[in-house]
């Protein structure tokens, strides 16, 4: 925590300012501290004096007595100057460059519009004489010593670096408009251990809520070395807003809930009387984007010119709200806030806010808030707050929108991971609405698969049908909200999702397709004519032929639980497989006492065009035989030489002989 301490000007030397600051935790239920001893650990005690050293020579001093001033008030500074040696001083010189934006000394200036005059009181016969200049601020010095200003340091140069100011007297005290930079000589000087003080007030124009004005002058006792520059004071505008919102009433509770949806681009108008007589007109528009840091009013004063003002709130404006800010305060007949209607809407209940200040905070008809009484305070300079001035509107439209796209996550999930995992498909996308829809009820999606029907009649009883892209098979659908049913979430072929739309729209329905592939598997064994009981090896090699990534793909083989000691290795189940790669199975087996067996593979995966995840079906299955069916001659390996014996003996058996001529004969 951090404040700051001033002591008045009068302060006798050696005053001093005894502080205590206390801090407690806020979980401890103890008491805070019993001097001098802590209640507890958390406690915190921090005790500081500020003295008084009160110098010998001049002191000076400025002060406001409108630290907070309506628009286009007068604001009054004090100039304050005291002698606190024992000796007087002959005369005394002032110089006040007046506020300015921009000014490198009193940096906090920030403030529209300029001054239409002033005065400098008390401006008593042969006692002051006052100057006037309206020399361009950066050719003033603020040096009193400086010779442009009375002194005998010259310009242009070191104290005094600027060119000069130009002076002209002022003999009624009325400083007239234009004037940038004052100055005072007191030719009567100042008595020993005195003090004296001088009214500058500022007539403003042209001024808004929310300016600031921040002034500080030098001062000098001719023929003292030190020239004395005094504390910044300030002078602030107070400045209150309206912030409120219109809204879709999509719930149908007649006030503002979590359901509801925030509506961009609505003109809002404030029109009134500030107390100062001055009528405003302020135009702005509901925000239109997800969220956003400031927005602008534009402002016309008494149907002048129009001013941009940009409002920054300290937090954040959502979609569907407006803020007014910078208000001055309202006249007894307050201020007014008018929507015009949307498009496309119809009118709902609208909200009545209120006002931090407790002010009356107004009336509510269609479309428009009346007599809020906007009031700023001028003593503590606190803005007043209103909140929550909503307008409630229903919709007669909205949206039906979603996405194509290829479900391209591993392993495949169920939802839109968006475009980066799962890339958008760009296939016609067409919608059949009753009563019928006046748009256009056929598009393409984006590159990103994004469509919208845009302007849909709320309470349409609607089909958004996708057609099937080539080389996909459907993965799944996703149904918005309205939706009642859809076709084509699996298989190939066009798919459908049926919604009856709601007043918030029906974004979100999806259709995932899935790209093609196709798998073959192949197996073999060894040995493939072993003995009963024998061990034997299969192994099922699975390919993925393309022309895509093989998704959750298998290769199994599947007699497994059949087999007599059968033992899998290396067994692919549900991985992805690029195009043109394998994955395999091996299964070691004996062979059974019947001596025979037919052993089964097959492949599969989600994307496989032809037979799909089951390893039976289409040219997923492969299959190798193992041993010899019973009854069945196995050939044996002959010689040639044994292989003719053979045959001759065959034939003769037979009854053949060589026949006359060469003929052969039976």
């Amino acid at each position: 925590i951090r404040y700051h301490a001033q002591l008045n000007f009068s302060a006798a030397n050696n005053s001093t300012i005894h502080s205590v600051a206390t801090v407690e935790h806020a979980l401890d239920p103890s008491p805070l501290y019993f001097p001098p001893v802590f209640a507890s650990a958390e406690d915190r005690l921090a005790i500081s004096d500020l003295t008084a050293v009160v110098p010998v020579g001049l002191l000076v001093s400025k002060l406001t007595t409108t630290p907070f001033m309506e628009v286009g008030a007068h604001s009054r500074w004090e100039l304050r100057y005291a002698n606190t040696s024992g000796a007087p001083f002959g005369s005394i010189r002032v110089i006040d460059v007046l506020p300015y934006n921009g000014d490198p000394v009193n940096s906090a200036n920030a403030f529209s519009g300029g001054y239409s005059g002033g005065s400098l009181a008390p401006l008593l016969p042969g006692e002051y004489t006052l100057y006037a200049s309206s020399s361009a601020v950066t050719t003033i010095n603020r040096n009193p010593t400086c010779v442009s200003n009375g002194g005998n340091v010259p310009d242009g140069g070191g104290a005094c670096p600027a060119g000069g100011a130009l002076w002209t007297p002022v003999a009624t005290g009325a400083l007239p408009a234009g004037t940038t930079a004052i100055r005072v000589d007191d030719a009567n000087g100042l008595a020993a251990n005195s003090q004296q003080s001088i009214e500058l007030q500022l007539f403003h124009s042209g001024n808004l809520a929310g300016d600031v004005y921040e002034n500080s002058y030098t001062a000098v006792a001719p023929g003292e070395s030190l020239v004395l520059a005094s504390a910044k004071a300030q002078v602030r505008v107070p400045a209150g807003e309206i912030l409120g919102a219109v809204y879709a009433d999509l719930d149908n509770s007649a006030t503002p809930t979590a359901a509801d949806l925030g509506i961009g681009d609505v003109t809002i108008t404030l029109t009134g009387i500030d107390n100062q007589g001055n009528r405003l007109e302020i135009v702005t528009t509901t925000i239109s984007s997800f969220s956003t840091a400031s927005t602008n009013n534009t402002l016309r004063i008494n149907g002048g010119a129009a001013q941009t003002i940009v409002c920054t709130p300290a937090i954040g404006l959502r979609r569907g709200e407006y803020l007014f800010c910078r208000l001055p305060s309202a006249n007894a007949a307050g201020y007014r806030i008018a929507e015009t209607q949307p498009p496309d809407y119809l009118d709902r209940a609208d909200n009545l806010g209120t006002l931090t200040s407790g002010a009356s905070a107004g009336s509510v008809s269609n479309d428009l808030f009346s007599g809020i009484a906007l009031t700023n305070n001028l003593t503590t300079g606190a803005g007043d707050r209103g909140r929550d001035y909503s307008f409630g509107e229903y919709p007669t439209a909205a949206s039906i929108s979603g996405r194509v796209y290829r479900e391209g996550t591993i392993p495949p999930n169920q939802f839109d991971d968006d475009d980066d995992e799962d890339p958008g498909i760009v296939t016609p996308v067409s919608l059949q609405c009753v009563p019928a829809y006046t748009g256009n009820a056929s598009q393409l999606p984006g590159p990103d698969g994004r469509y919208q029907f845009a302007q849909v009649q709320v309470g349409s009883v609607c089909t958004v049908r996708e057609t099937q892209p080539a080389g996909y098979h459907n993965a799944y659908n996703t149904r918005g909200p309205g939706a009642t049913g859809d076709t084509g979430s699996s298989g190939s072929g066009d798919s459908s999702i049926s919604l009856t739309l709601p007043a918030a729209g029906s974004p979100g329905n999806n259709f995932a397709e899935l790209l093609m592939t196709d798998t073959t598997s192949t197996i073999s064994c060894s040995p493939s004519q072993p003995q009963p009981g024998a061990p034997v090896s299969c192994t099922a090699i699975c390919s993925n032929h393309g022309p895509t990534q093989a998704l959750s793909m298998s290769c199994n083989v599947l007699d497994t639980p059949t087999l007599p000691n059968a033992h899998l290795t290396g067994c692919a189940t549900e991985v992805a497989i690029a195009v043109g790669s394998t994955t395999s199975c091996r299964v070691d087996f004996n062979l059974p006492a019947s001596g025979y067996v037919v052993v089964n593979a097959g492949s599969g995966a989600l994307n496989d065009i032809n037979g799909g995840t089951q390893p039976t079906q289409g040219n997923n299955p492969s299959a190798a035989a193992v041993g010899v069916l019973p009854g069945v001659i196995v050939p044996v390996p002959l010689s040639p030489q044994l292989t003719l014996l053979l045959a001759l003996t065959i034939l003769a058996l037979a009854g053949w002989r060589p026949g006359a001529g060469g003929a052969d004969q039976f």
